[in-house]
């Protein structure tokens, strides 16, 4: 549960550092993926990866473990 709440947290703080780029967001994680969920938690089902280099968009509120995604194919997730 740990590990997963820190991928969730280095997601949000890779959007975080693109933020001043526009709602663009960057894959910074070793496994080069990060999966995307259903809703914001960490027992929510996987419903796409995000890939090192796939273009998505991101909502971030500050303070937020989490942070909603849009894939370029419209499919969105935590």
């Amino acid at each position: 549960m740990k590990i997963v709440a820190w991928i969730a947290f280095g997601l949000c703080l890779a959007l975080t550092r693109s933020e001043a780029e526009g709602t663009r967001g960057v894959i910074d994680d070793p496994d080069g993926y990060v999966n995307v969920r259903a809703s914001n938690g960490a027992d929510a089902g996987v419903v796409a990866k995000v890939k090192a280099g796939e273009p998505f968009t991101f909502e971030y509120e500050p303070g937020a473990d989490w942070c909603k995604v849009t894939l370029k194919s419209g499919q969105t997730g935590w």
